[in-house]
C-alpha cells in the first residue's frame, strides 16, 4: 500500500515548474530575515526541488541568503486540504562578515495543492531557527 501511495500517477496541476515569493527569517546562529523570490520544480504529485535566494539583512548589514531544498508532501490527493510536507537542503548566507554555509531541516504545511496559486509555511533548522512563508503560483493549476 505504501508503495501504491509513493509511485501513483501525479496530477497534471501537481507536477511541473512552480514560482514562489517568500520571506525567510533565521534566529539564533545567523539571525537574518529578508524576502525574495524562488522557483520549483514538483517532479511527481509528492517531490519537489526548489532553489531560493531571499535579500535581507544580518546583524553586519546588509546580505543574501540562497537555499536549495527538496520536499516531500504527505496529502496532495486533496487539493482543497492542507498538505504537510518535510524535508531538507542546504542554505549560504553571505553578508560583511562573510559566507556561511548551513544544512537545512524543515516542516511544513502547503495549503491548495494543485491550484494554481497556494500558500505555504514552515519551520526548521539551517544557520539556527529557520522559518519562512509565502505564495506559490502554478502554471496550469485549477
Amino acid at each position: 500500500m505504501l508503495l501504491g501511495c509513493v509511485t501513483a500517477a501525479p496530477a497534471v496541476a501537481q507536477q511541473g515548474v512552480e514560482w514562489q515569493g517568500q520571506a525567510v527569517g533565521v534566529v539564533t546562529a545567523d539571525r537574518f530575515a529578508g524576502a525574495g523570490p524562488g522557483v520549483a520544480w514538483r517532479t511527481t504529485r509528492r517531490l519537489r526541488f526548489a532553489a531560493a535566494v531571499s535579500a535581507g539583512g544580518t546583524a553586519a548589514g546588509a546580505a543574501v541568503r540562497a537555499e536549495g531544498t527538496a520536499t516531500f508532501h504527505v496529502t496532495t490527493a486533496r487539493p482543497n486540504r492542507l498538505a504537510p510536507y518535510a524535508g531538507g537542503g542546504a542554505a549560504v548566507t553571505a553578508d560583511a562578515e562573510g559566507v556561511r554555509e548551513r544544512l537545512v531541516v524543515l516542516i511544513g504545511v502547503e495549503g491548495r495543492p494543485g491550484h494554481r496559486v497556494g500558500w505555504f509555511v514552515d519551520v526548521g533548522v539551517g544557520g539556527g531557527l529557520r522559518f519562512s512563508l509565502g505564495f506559490r503560483f502554478r502554471p496550469g493549476g485549477d
